[in-house]
C-alpha cells in the first residue's frame, strides 16, 4: 500500500494497479556532426519518474464519498515534492508530487480513478546513513547510484585549513578557524555553512565536490586532529 508524505492511504482508498516502479528510462543526448556519418555522443540522463496508481473508493453513501475525496483531495494538495513510500519497498522512499487530472468516474457510492506522481528526480533514496569523522576511514554505498554526503564539522583545534578528499577529489575550506566553530558541508546543494551561516568565501577556489559511488569510498581529512563531527548521507538506487 502507499504512504503519501507520512498518510498511509490504505484506509481512504484501495489500489488496483501501480506503474512506474520498473526499469529506468533514459535519455542519450547526441548532436549532428558536420560531414560525419551519425550523431556525436555527448551524454546520458535519466528522465523524471511517472508513477501512474489506479484505485476505488467504497463509499455506504454519496455523502460518505464525497467526504473521503475531500479528505484525499487534502492530503495530496502539497506545493512541494514530498516522500512516497510503498509496502512493497519498505526501506525505500520516492519523492514526487500529485501531477495532472485524474481519470474518475462514480457509480452510487463507489468512485474510481487513476492519479499520477512524478518524481522529478527518479532515483529512490534510504535510510540516513551516519558516520563519526575520523582522519581516513571507508564509506560503503550499496546503494546504486552516486550518493550526495554532508558533513557536520566542530572544530576543537584552531586551524587555518581543512581538507577533506574522496575518490581523487577534494574540498578545502581556507579561514582562521577557531575552537567551537562548526561547519556544514551539504554537497548536494554545493553549499558551505559556517555557524550556520552560508560562507562559501571561505571555499578555495580548486575545490571540487565530490559523491559517493556505489561501492567503497576512501576519505581523508587533514589536518588528522583537532575536528570532530559526523557524515551524513542517504543512500540512492536507481
Amino acid at each position: 500500500m502507499i504512504t503519501f508524505n507520512g498518510t498511509y492511504l490504505g484506509d481512504l482508498i484501495k489500489v488496483t494497479e501501480i506503474g512506474g516502479r520498473g526499469p529506468i528510462g533514459q535519455t542519450s543526448i547526441r548532436k549532428d556532426v558536420p560531414g560525419k556519418n551519425g550523431t556525436h555522443f555527448i551524454k546520458t540522463q535519466n528522465k523524471e519518474r511517472v508513477i501512474p496508481i489506479s484505485f476505488y473508493i467504497l463509499s455506504k453513501s454519496l455523502e460518505e464519498l464525497r467526504n473521503k475525496v475531500d479528505e484525499i483531495n487534502y492530503i495530496l494538495a502539497t506545493h512541494q515534492e514530498v516522500p512516497i513510500t510503498f509496502s512493497d519497498e519498505p526501506d525505500k522512499t520516492y519523492f514526487g508530487s500529485l501531477d495532472g487530472d485524474p481519470d474518475w468516474e462514480e457509480i452510487i457510492g463507489i468512485g474510481k480513478g487513476q492519479m499520477t506522481f512524478v518524481c522529478s528526480d527518479s532515483k529512490k533514496m534510504g535510510k540516513e546513513r551516519i558516520y563519526t569523522l575520523g582522519n581516513q576511514f571507508n564509506v560503503v554505498n550499496n546503494g546504486t547510484a552516486d550518493a550526495y554526503p554532508l558533513f557536520d564539522i566542530n572544530v576543537n583545534t584552531a586551524t587555518d585549513n581543512i581538507t577533506i578528499s574522496c575518490n581523487s577529489k577534494s574540498v578545502r575550506l581556507l579561514r582562521n578557524f577557531l575552537v567551537g566553530d562548526l561547519i556544514q558541508l551539504d554537497f548536494k546543494k554545493r553549499k558551505v555553512f559556517l555557524n550556520n551561516a552560508e560562507s562559501g568565501v571561505i571555499l578555495d577556489w580548486s575545490s571540487k565536490w565530490f559523491v559517493f559511488v556505489p561501492g567503497s569510498n576512501t576519505i581523508t581529512i587533514t589536518p588528522n586532529s583537532g575536528i570532530n563531527g559526523n557524515l551524513i548521507f542517504h543512500e540512492r538506487w536507481l
